[in-house]
């Protein structure tokens, strides 16, 4: 069992260790602990559940090993009242314990609780470790809770664990997440491909593009070796500038690094290009790319709606679903706004029905946005204005 999991083969051990049922013989605390953390991989927590109940009956949760699985298993899927009851269940805790229950509220963006468990880990005198601050920062980041997180960035500074990279790039990363980027960029010294990537994406989502360029040229001055996510950040900044001249010279240094072959980056070149008008550049950089998803196919449907090729637009949503693409909010975005642009108002209330019907994709702002500015500039002003109404967001209108 333990061979399998180590080589990632997670339904084979579940299934030897049903056969270790069926033949009665009983697992130790060791090899449950395994089959726990396996169960993790599974669609839902079902299998998980019967395990607990397992350790329950023999006894097992006693050993803190198997009580942080089962933690860990429940945290991962997002049940926190369950992995609050097992670690109430277990009589003895460590700080591992401890960080499983303060993951999962990261992954589910409760920070009170996590902090919560956070002050239980140090009244009981446990020494928290860089896994306790990655969850720490990982749950204040969807509600940018900037006393927090600094809280935590100053604990974490004073028990030396800015030198964990890990650590160093949750801090940049939370900071630029919640708007800080001057606190990032404070924070922005223990760096490695993962921190220059989140200080200069979170730069562009903060419309710092010039600063976010500047930082990768002096990323590529100290020969630190740019992913493909930093440069698709930066192919980003450069195309809200419109500075094709940049642009031309990113795109030649992706392609001698060989990161132009990156989905990422491929698609963050047609948009670039597109936003810069060379609509012509940014097909032929669509046509050559050997691998596409959604995010390349929106890019060029974007850049034909954008730039008024209403028709083409239609035409690649069209091959999406011949190449089986399956078609995301955004694309219905830039299909809607080439039907605006064309003023095709049938087609326009075909896509905005469609979408939700056979996709089941819910109209956001934008959507409505786009079909009240297509029907309203032709001349259907009491439609629009209906639409408007039934909407979620005419307040926002």
């Amino acid at each position: 069992i333990t061979g399998y999991l180590r080589n990632g083969y997670e339904d084979e051990a579940i299934e030897l260790f049903l056969t270790m049922q069926h033949q009665r013989l009983w697992p130790n605390y060791t090899t449950f602990s395994a089959i726990i953390d396996a169960s993790s991989a599974l669609p839902d927590d079902t299998f998980g559940r019967s395990l607990h109940a397992m350790t329950l009956k023999f006894g097992l949760t006693s050993e803190v090993y198997t009580g942080t699985a089962i933690v860990d298993m429940y945290s991962k899927f997002l049940n926190m009242i369950e992995a609050e009851t097992a670690v109430s269940e277990m009589p003895k805790k460590n700080v591992v314990s401890y960080n499983a229950l303060i993951t999962g509220y990261g992954l589910t963006g409760d920070h009170e609780n996590a902090f919560r468990t956070y002050a239980l880990l140090r009244v009981q005198e446990m020494q928290p470790d860089a896994c306790t601050f990655i969850g720490l920062f990982t749950a204040c980041t969807p509600s940018c809770a900037f006393v927090e997180g600094a809280q935590a960035h100053s604990h974490s500074v004073m028990l030396g664990l800015l030198s964990d990279v890990q650590v160093g790039n949750s801090i940049v990363n939370f900071y630029s997440k919640c708007g800080y980027i001057d606190c990032a960029m404070k924070a922005f010294e223990t760096a490695d491909a993962v921190s220059w990537a989140v200080i200069i994406s979170g730069l562009v989502q903060n419309n710092e593009d010039n600063k976010a360029v500047n930082l990768f040229c002096e990323m590529h001055r100290l020969s630190r070796k740019a992913d493909e996510y930093s440069s698709s950040s930066v192919i980003k900044a450069v195309a809200s500038l419109a500075a094709i001249v940049q642009g031309r010279h990113l795109h030649g240094h992706m392609i001698k690094t060989g990161l132009d072959h990156k989905i990422f980056v491929g698609s963050s070149l047609i948009d670039m290009y597109s936003k810069c008008g060379m609509i012509e550049d940014a097909y032929k950089l669509f046509s050559g790319m050997v691998e596409k998803n959604v995010v390349s196919w929106n890019s060029m449907l974007m850049g034909y709606a954008q730039n008024g090729f209403s028709n083409e637009a239609l035409l690649l949503f069209e091959g999406m679903e011949k190449y089986g693409v399956l078609p995301n909010s955004v694309t219905f975005v830039g299909v809607l706004l080439a039907c605006c642009h064309a003023g095709k108002v049938e087609e326009g209330r075909h896509y905005y029905q469609l979408m939700d019907s056979y996709y089941g994709i819910s109209p956001s702002v934008e959507h409505c946005t786009c079909m009240v500015n297509l029907l309203g500039r032709s001349g259907y002003v009491d439609e629009a204005e209906a639409l408007l109404l039934d909407s979620p967001f005419k307040e926002e209108h």
